[in-house]
């Protein structure tokens, strides 16, 4: 018997959704799952008050769909000195909305080849630190593969240099394919490389590697059935439509109808 595929978006398809439009949506195209945009231009932030953050969770909870990840845009390498404020916060959102992760980015570290870089250094200790409070909030600290650590041989500089036991625990990889593929690592080497560490893949289709604009899945260069076929069954994978970015795409509700008809 065929197992079907646990499927999921991010909410930066539907810029300004209201949790009602979001679960309707989801439940529309049979999707299991949302990463959540969060940001001073969404409806739901650190802004959010404990009621509106409640009204959150309650719509996700009654409609049976799974909230991943609040999707933050901090970066563990950066100098800011309220960078561990705004984890806090990010972390105590994740909580009361109900979801499972905070997703972070390592931002645009230079790398000269050698050992741990400054930025590299400051991200361990950034997880290390925020592990108690996600632990005990229960979620994830969630990196994407992005900007200067595209792919699984470079996010695992950081990962292996975790310290605090809690933090090996606590700390996950949310894998970006687009990024690792055009940064030329194998589906198998990444996959292989997140062994442990993985929480779901990301999919998005390009035009071609110099030029990422988006476009629909199977009409661009990205090979996501490649990609598909290195990942067990059961993997989730979260469609990313950039519609937030692109206010050309076509709505998210015939993207995600697209995706699902192309994996079938």
């Amino acid at each position: 018997m065929s197992v079907r595929r646990p499927l999921g978006f991010s909410t930066l398809g539907v810029p300004g959704a209201s949790a009602g439009d979001i679960v309707a949506l989801a439940t529309r195209v049979g999707f299991d799952a949302v990463e959540l945009r969060i940001g001073d231009d969404e409806q739901i932030g650190l802004h959010s008050s404990t009621a509106e953050r409640a009204q959150w969770r309650d719509a996700f909870d009654g409609a049976g769909v799974r909230i991943l990840s609040v999707n933050t845009y901090l970066a563990t390498s950066s100098t800011r000195p309220d960078l561990m404020v705004d984890l806090e916060a990010s972390i105590q959102l994740a909580h009361d909305v109900g979801a499972g992760g905070v997703r972070l980015f390592v931002g645009d570290e230079p790398y000269d080849g050698g050992g741990l870089s400054p930025g590299e250094r400051r991200s361990v200790r950034l997880l290390d630190g925020g592990a108690e409070s996600a632990d005990h909030a229960g979620v994830d600290l969630l990196l994407e593969t992005h900007d200067s650590h595209p792919t699984a041989a470079r996010v695992r500089r950081i990962l292996d240099a975790l310290e605090s036991p809690v933090g090996r625990r606590r700390v996950g990889v949310i894998w970006d394919a687009v990024h690792s593929w055009a940064a030329g690592e194998g589906f198998g080497a990444t996959r292989a490389g997140l062994a442990g560490w993985l929480a779901w893949v990301q999919v998005k289709d390009v035009r071609r590697i110099s030029d990422p604009a988006p476009v629909a899945l199977g009409a661009g260069s990205f090979p996501i059935g490649e990609c598909c076929s290195a990942l067990d069954a059961d993997t989730l994978v979260v469609l990313e439509w950039e519609r937030r970015w692109h206010s050309e795409l076509s709505p998210l509700e015939r993207a995600a109808s697209g995706m699902r008809a192309w994996l079938s």
